[in-house]
Order: C-alpha cells, then sequence, then structure tokens
C-alpha cells in the first residue's frame, strides 16, 4: 500500500511544478482528486503523514499560480481603463466621451466666430482670404493637434474651478443651470404668453421646474433645439454643465473681487487737432493771444466728433490714448497747454483740465478686473496636478462640423446686403477672382467717392489706442468669460 500511494504522489506533485502556468483551477482539482481517492481508501498514520505532505503541497501550488494569476488580471484591466482616460485632475479623471463632445462644442464655437468675421469683413466689402486660411488650418487635420489641446485646457480648468469653488464655500446647483437656460431660451416667457392668449391668471401658476415631469418636458424641449442646432451632437447634460461651470466661474470671480478698490491716475483734457505743424503753432499764438479755444476748436479742428464741444474728450486713464497724446496730457499741470504733439493722426493742442485719482471705468476697469482673473487663472496652473495623455486623445479629435470657406457673391446687387455661397473645388479660383474684384470695385469707388470725414459715430477714434486689436481686425474678446467662450490658445498658437 505504501508504493501504492507514493508513486501517484511523487507524479502528481511533478505534474504541478511543470504545469503551474495553466489555469490554476483545473489543476488544483487534478491534485485533489488524484491525491485524496488513495488516501481515504486507506487510513495508516504513515499513509496519513504523506497524504499532509500532499496536501501541503497542493496548498502551495494554489498560492503559487494565483497570486501571478490575479495580478495580470489586475494589471490588465488598469490598462483598459486607462485607454478611456483622457486626462486626470488631482486624481479626478476626464473621459473620452467627454473629450469629443466638448471638441464637437469647440468647433461650433469656431464656426460660429468664422461666420461674424464674415459678416464683418463682407459689410465693408473685404476679401476673406486671410481669414479663410486661418480657419481652414485651424480647423483641418493640421489643426487637431491645437483643438484637442485647447479642450484638454477647458476641462481640466472646469475641474481646477469646482476645487477653487469649495476651498471658497462656494457652489452652482443643477437647479441654477436650469433656470438660466430657461432664462436664455426664453421657455418661462413662452409659457407666460401662452398663457395670458388663453386669458389664463399668470400669477398663480409656478413655471418653475418641480418634478420630474415638468423637468424631463423642458429637458426634452431644449434637446430638440440642441439636435437642430448641433446636428445631434450635443446633448442637454453637457450643455446643462456647461452653464452650471459658466455660473460657478462668475460666483469665483465675484469672490474675487470682493472688498477690491479699482482706481488710478486720470486726467480730463481737451485738443485741437489739425493737419499741418504751422498750423498748429498759428493756434497755440492764437490761444497765447487770448483768442477762445472753443472758437478755435470749432474753426480748426478735424475731429468732427468734440470740436463742437471744445474738443473735450472727458477723463481718461493710461493705454487708452495713442502713447504720444498720452504721455503729452499726463505731463500737463491742470490750466496747461501743451506745445504742438505729433501722432499718426496729425498735430494736436492739449489742454488739461484737471488731474487726479479715480475709479476706474468702463474698458479701464474692464482690463484691470480682468487682470485680478488672468493671475488667480495662471496661479491654477501651478497649484494644481494635470496628467494629460495625447497619445490617447489625439486621434479622437474631431474633425466635425467641417470647416466651408465663405466668399461674397460679386453679382449682388445691394452691396450693404451681401450674398454668401460656398467655395466649391471647381469654383476655388473664379471665388478668388471674385473677391479680387470686389476688393478693387470698392478700392475705386473709395479713391473716386466721397471724402472722408468723421461722424459722431467715430468720436475720439482718432487718437484711440487701437492697438489691443487682434490680429484678423476685430476687438481682441479673449478677456471675456471662459466658460462663455472656447479657450483661445489654440487660435493664438
Amino acid at each position: 500500500m505504501t508504493e501504492t500511494v507514493e508513486e501517484p504522489v511523487e507524479e502528481t506533485v511533478e505534474t504541478v511544478t511543470e504545469t503551474a502556468e495553466e489555469p490554476v483551477e483545473e489543476t488544483v482539482e487534478t491534485v485533489t482528486e488524484t491525491v485524496e481517492e488513495p488516501v481515504e481508501a486507506e487510513a495508516p498514520a504513515e499513509e496519513n503523514a504523506e497524504a499532509a505532505v500532499v496536501n501541503e503541497v497542493v496548498t502551495t501550488a494554489e498560492e503559487t499560480v494565483e497570486e501571478p494569476v490575479i495580478e495580470a488580471v489586475t494589471e490588465a484591466n488598469d490598462d483598459t481603463e486607462e485607454t478611456d482616460v483622457v486626462a486626470v485632475v488631482e486624481g479626478d479623471e476626464i473621459k473620452s466621451d467627454e473629450f469629443v463632445e466638448m471638441a464637437v462644442f469647440n468647433r461650433y464655437q469656431i464656426l460660429s466666430s468664422y461666420n461674424q468675421y464674415a459678416q464683418y469683413y463682407a459689410m465693408f466689402g473685404l476679401p476673406l482670404d486671410d481669414v479663410n486660411t486661418y480657419y481652414e488650418n485651424l480647423m483641418g487635420e493640421d489643426g487637431k493637434q491645437d483643438l484637442g489641446q485647447s479642450t484638454i485646457n477647458q476641462l481640466a480648468y472646469f475641474k481646477m474651478l469646482e476645487l477653487e469653488a469649495a476651498e471658497m464655500g462656494l457652489e452652482a446647483t443643477d437647479k441654477e443651470a436650469v433656470d438660466q437656460m430657461k432664462a436664455n431660451f426664453g421657455y418661462d416667457q413662452q409659457d407666460k404668453e401662452a398663457e395670458e392668449s388663453l386669458g389664463l391668471d399668470t400669477f398663480n401658476i409656478d413655471t418653475d421646474i418641480s418634478n420630474e415631469e415638468d423637468e424631463e418636458e423642458f429637458k426634452n424641449y431644449i434637446q430638440m433645439d440642441l439636435d437642430v442646432s448641433f446636428n445631434g451632437k450635443i446633448s442637454y447634460e453637457f450643455l446643462r454643465e456647461y452653464v452650471r461651470h459658466g455660473i460657478l466661474e462668475n460666483k469665483v470671480v465675484e469672490k474675487l473681487l470682493e472688498g477690491r478698490v479699482f482706481e488710478e491716475e486720470m486726467v480730463n483734457a481737451r485738443h485741437i487737432l489739425v493737419d499741418e505743424e504751422e498750423t498748429a503753432k498759428e493756434l497755440l499764438e492764437k490761444l497765447n493771444a487770448g483768442e477762445e479755444w472753443d472758437a478755435l476748436a470749432a474753426e480748426y479742428s478735424k475731429d468732427t466728433g468734440n470740436k463742437d464741444q471744445g474738443g473735450a474728450l472727458g477723463w481718461f486713464g493710461r493705454n487708452v490714448m495713442v502713447s504720444e497724446f498720452e504721455d503729452a496730457a499726463f505731463a500737463l499741470e491742470p490750466g496747461e497747454i501743451s506745445e504742438p504733439i505729433k501722432t499718426s493722426f496729425g498735430w494736436h493742442i492739449i489742454a488739461s483740465d484737471g488731474k487726479e485719482i479715480r475709479p476706474m471705468e468702463d474698458e479701464a476697469l474692464q482690463a484691470a478686473q480682468n487682470e485680478v482673473y488672468e493671475e488667480w487663472y495662471n496661479s491654477l496652473q501651478e497649484k494644481y496636478n494635470v496628467e494629460s495623455y495625447p497619445e490617447v486623445w489625439l486621434p479622437i479629435v474631431p474633425l466635425e462640423p467641417v470647416f466651408e470657406a465663405i466668399v461674397i457673391n460679386p453679382e449682388a446687387q445691394n452691396p450693404d446686403i451681401p450674398t454668401f455661397h460656398i467655395i466649391s473645388d471647381e469654383e476655388g479660383t473664379e471665388g478668388e477672382d471674385a473677391e479680387n474684384k470686389n476688393s478693387e470695385q470698392t478700392v475705386d469707388k473709395d479713391e473716386a467717392g466721397n471724402e472722408y470725414e468723421s461722424s459722431e459715430d467715430e468720436e475720439d477714434l482718432t487718437i484711440r489706442n487701437t492697438e489691443q486689436d487682434d490680429e484678423l481686425g476685430i476687438k481682441n474678446t479673449e478677456q471675456e468669460s471662459t466658460a462663455y467662450l472656447i479657450n483661445n490658445d489654440a487660435e493664438n498658437k
């Protein structure tokens, strides 16, 4: 009997050792079946001892084999999950579906800005060649890297915004977002108008979303609009989160600006603008001789926007006027009159009516507040850890909606209401010729037509600083809330 037990045991142990890489459960079952049956049949002490050795070997085999298998499975699962993660912000993952939807939304935003540029250029009969080239690059295959990175930046910013808001004790709820969406879409107003047309008492009707049925109705209402506007690519939930982050950002900015005083040195000045230096010197002599400033301004000044008001410019701070004019105005003490000052617009005589520290207003105030916001925004990059995986997100950057260039139709009868058509491959050259022809006609008309004169709408434009205009000729809007505009990093690269 001893020989009968020992032989299968040795065989089995060898089998376990040699086939440890095979599936564990099958091997263990084989070992158990092979060993246990002979041991149960006969049970002398010696045999029981040998059976204990066998069980120990089996247990060891189980432990040795199972552990690597579990680790391998865990690693495999980790790898599978990471393929769906495009970035991580402080341990919070950004998934691929979030990325794609935001990228599609950004493409629609870019197309919207392009259409605005096209309308603006068409209004003044300007060729769109440079604009079209810029957007073709931005929206094409070459622009995937920049579009993808700007989308990652935006999604990461939303994550950091949540963390910052939590530190400040701030939050924005889904209900706040829905209420804002209702206001934007005129949802409540439509209800009220319908109720009034039916003679219902609108004061006793609560139009807020108060239950699941009403919320579902509003969701369907918005989703239908989104399906039309975004070709079914944007969901109600995405828009609600987008709006919620905009509300949250406004709260954070209000907190950042809380208690801050925005003041700066300002001057109150007047000017008379002429073409020639000799004329400016003659005017200065007349003023020194006692002639009235207002009368001379009305007679000589080219700035028709304020010549009849004595050339009054009101209070202004730094970085508003062109540098030569600004430096001269701030160098004057109240009551002083400058020597003739040369700028790109002509020759100026400047009079100072005051200089003091005053609260900022309008563009100056907005610029100062934006500076606070930018300082905070830049600090986020150092404060939070953001890991981006371009090897995951770059292949999935969408190329839809597709960019299609616009040209002005040269056959439009009314130049004030331009007609557009899409450039096709066959008529691309014809479209370029049409743009050039349109441009030439505009130049000829300008050279042969009415003389340029300032209008009331152009008040102070002759001396305002326009260096902040962007490269496409329209006022730079990058300082607006990032929750309502796309991140412009891609466009600025």
